[in-house]
């Protein structure tokens, strides 16, 4: 199910997803599925005030919606020269061995661009 998703869904939204099928699942069997997943490699998990699960294993980068709080991929192509050029100059500074790099970045979707009405709360998870 999380694979057939592009959003990136919190447990919340999973397991009322799951209880169509299984209506006495658990909240709590949900959340130790998702976090057995990502302790096999199977799902990553996006951190902030509402874990997020996230079924696409190819490197790449979140972008975040300050205003509805959703949450898009952005392919690695587009943001990886400038991190690897920043990403040799923290290792030349520091003698880290660095492997990978996570960016966030933040702002707002086209959908909020767009919107005349009053900020919101960030909705919930897809």
């Amino acid at each position: 199910m999380l694979r057939s998703t592009e959003s990136h869904p919190t447990a919340e939204w999973v397991h009322r997803v799951v209880r169509r099928r299984l209506p006495r699942v658990s909240l709590g069997t949900v959340y130790r599925n998702l976090r057995l997943l990502v302790g096999e490699g199977l799902v990553a998990e996006i951190q902030g005030p509402h874990a997020r699960f996230d079924a696409n294993l190819e490197a790449h980068h979140h972008f975040t919606c300050v205003r509805c709080g959703r949450i898009l991929d952005v392919d690695r192509p587009l943001a990886e020269p400038h991190a690897e050029a920043l990403r040799g100059r923290i290792a030349a500074r520091t003698g880290l061995a660095i492997t990978h790099q996570r960016i966030e970045f933040f702002g707002r979707c086209p959908q909020c661009q767009s919107a005349k009405a009053r900020p919101r709360r960030p909705r919930r998870a897809p």
